[in-house]
């Protein structure tokens, strides 16, 4: 699936203590050890706020992703169809 982050989401702040945490109580998954982005072996250390690409749904989600996945804003990454979105 295709994705691409979010600019100018860092000052929005969650309940949950993070985005990684919100991702995983509200998907009820355990956080991966690897990003989902194809062929990354960084670890997944934050929540991320993405889009789908080429989706008429506007909407926000939130998955985990490494921190070299997250700073690429506005550029597509291509996670695994088995990401939760959330």
């Amino acid at each position: 699936m295709e994705l691409h982050n979010i600019n100018g989401t860092s000052d929005k702040t969650c309940a949950c203590g993070s985005w990684l945490n919100h991702w995983r109580n509200f998907s009820r998954q355990t956080i991966p050890v690897y990003c989902p982005a194809t062929s990354c072996v960084e670890k997944a250390e934050v929540g991320a706020f993405v889009q789908e690409n080429g989706s008429t749904d506007m909407s926000w989600y939130i998955v985990p992703l490494c921190k070299k996945h997250n700073a690429k804003i506005g550029k597509s990454i291509d996670v695994s169809d088995y990401t939760t979105l959330v």
